[in-house]
């Protein structure tokens, strides 16, 4: 932004899953000693050393204390009793709030450029308040200390990015409180696809994908279940195996996505093309296998295609990214609607931010592509 400070010492309280310390996001080049009115604290714990904090990250602590009255175990395989994030959200939503500038970054080919916070000149806090232990819970008192603290130790605002939808639909925001600001997910103007060609460019489908590998499928036969509808569903334990092993199989549309994928590992097909609506495939983890997403509508072409054609093939390119995507920005569909029902004459959320296919840090013991 001309004329922008881009957030110079302003101090970011995150109150999350924790944060990855030794991402390049999170680096100090450049930046100024710490602000003398900062009163926070680097605490250490398990596999987290108070060294690890810089100009960058001046303050990290975790709040666990009601989880453990509850007999929760906080050291876990799948966490750290400390400010350390084994999930990956704390050090994403850090880095897209104020990450430094990394240069040459892309998520497996995609969105390749420069990944940058919104504010790259300000501090950052991390609050732990969210632990994965074995029953994902979390503690209202463990949030409500980490939020006490955060302003003792002087942070100018705090980032909860805690919510959760009850449904996409009017009515189903939850934290519409009119002293907070309530924040909205959206998407921006960059997508990330796939092409498609039936036959021999006889017809050219662009769909989404963030398959992690550099891969050309090409001429490999086409396979879908038509005439019998659990089949055509790719619904579990419907398709032979004989029928669909080393194709790319067709799948018409369902809202059970995860269902779908299973069926495709199970019968070892090559691949696979998923008529659905933007909401079912949406996390990077979904595209374990060469899967694209397509609209309904071009599903049906692509259905219409395999019906009439009498060897249906192929061809799939992968890491195609588009700038200028149409339309956007648009509510994500996991970004509650407002009014609130308590208060509807509040008009809520506040604003809506990026919140959708950021390239942002992540933390390296969640893999996103499995």
């Amino acid at each position: 932004m001309a004329g922008g400070n881009f957030g110079e010492d302003m101090v970011i309280g995150i109150l999350d899953t924790g944060i990855w310390p030794e991402s390049e996001s999170f680096q100090d080049k450049g930046m100024a000693p710490v602000p003398d009115r900062w009163r926070g604290a680097c605490e250490s714990g398990a596999e987290f050393n108070s060294s690890l904090c810089n100009r960058k990250l001046i303050g990290a602590r975790s709040f666990s204390k009601a989880l453990k009255q509850r007999g929760l175990n906080i050291s876990t395989p799948d966490d750290y009793d400390s400010p350390r994030d084994f999930y990956g959200h704390g050090t994403h939503t850090s880095s897209t709030a104020a990450g430094s500038p990394v240069a040459d970054a892309n998520y497996f080919g995609y969105a390749k450029g420069t990944a940058t916070g919104i504010a790259p000149k300000a501090r950052l806090a991390m609050y732990k308040v969210l632990f994965y232990n074995d029953t994902y819970e979390s503690a209202a008192s463990d949030t409500l200390a980490g939020i006490d603290q955060a302003i003792a130790d002087g942070v100018d605002l705090m980032s909860l990015s805690l919510g959760w939808k009850l449904w996409p639909h009017g009515y189903t925001i939850f934290n519409g409180a009119p002293w907070i600001t309530t924040i909205g997910a959206g998407t921006i103007d960059r997508d990330y696809a796939a092409d498609v060609s039936l036959g021999n460019g006889i017809l050219n489908i662009r769909g989404k994908s963030v398959y992690p590998d550099d891969l050309l499928i090409s001429q490999v036969p086409l396979y879908f279940g038509h005439g019998n509808r659990s089949k055509e569903l790719c619904e579990d334990n419907a398709i032979d195996q004989k029928d669909a092993a080393g194709k790319i199989v067709f799948c018409d549309f369902s809202e059970s996505g995860g269902i779908q994928s299973d069926e495709m590992e199970r019968v070892g097909a090559a691949g696979a093309i998923f008529s659905t609506d933007s909401g079912i495939f949406l996390s990077p983890s979904d595209f374990y296998m060469p899967f694209v997403a397509v609209s309904p509508k071009d599903g049906d072409l692509v259905k219409d295609y395999i019906i009439k054609s009498e060897n249906p093939v192929v061809d799939i390119k992968f890491q195609i990214t588009v700038l200028g995507a149409k339309p956007a920005p648009m509510v994500a569909w996991f970004s509650s609607r407002g009014p609130s029902r308590r208060a509807p004459m509040i008009l809520k959320p506040d604003i809506l931010a990026p919140g959708v296919d950021i390239l942002a840090a992540w933390a390296p013991t969640e893999e996103l592509h499995q």
